[in-house]
């Protein structure tokens, strides 16, 4: 486990220890009304700002079952938004469809990011009629030639512009 999990997890453990988690304001509850999902670790480009580890699906990523009853959860919570995100979220394209549509049905307003590459006018298609209500694309330079080298992926710089 690394450093910055194992510090993530003491300071879990500490707020819960000391009864703080799920404390708002004024004694209100927290609710966490916009969660970001990184469904895969799996990316398709190799960007150079991405974490070194980031090429490759972890054996442990979560099931649609298991998806859907953390979903559930979520909105048991009143979370609003969930937004999508990986990785590459749309290397697991069924998965997110199922999702997006699971969501929708429960009122939550289902939104993605993705780098663009995969993202073509079939898949746009697929993602509205499941209920996606918003997809955000990174361009990260004006040029094709620096985005492309940032990427580290010829033709990004277009694939972002098109989808």
């Amino acid at each position: 486990m690394g450093i910055a999990m194992d510090i993530r997890l003491r300071l879990l453990e500490s707020l819960l220890r000391q009864k703080l988690l799920g404390k708002g304001l004024k004694g209100k509850p927290i609710t966490p009304q916009i969660v970001s999902y990184a469904v895969t670790r799996a990316c398709n480009l190799k960007c150079l700002h991405c974490h070194a580890d980031a090429q490759e699906a972890m054996p442990n990523e979560l099931t649609l079952r298991e998806a859907k009853q953390a979903i559930n959860e979520m909105a048991e919570l009143g979370t609003e938004v969930i937004i999508f995100s990986g990785g590459e979220p749309l290397l697991r394209k069924n998965f997110i469809l199922n999702l997006t549509e699971y969501c929708s049905d429960l009122g939550i307003i289902p939104a993605m990011l993705t780098n663009g590459v995969l993202l073509d006018h079939k898949t746009a298609w697929e993602l509205k009629e499941a209920g996606m209500l918003a997809v955000g694309v990174p361009l990260d330079f004006a040029t094709p030639e620096r985005h492309d080298t940032f990427r580290n992926k010829l033709g990004a710089f277009e694939s972002a512009i098109n989808a």
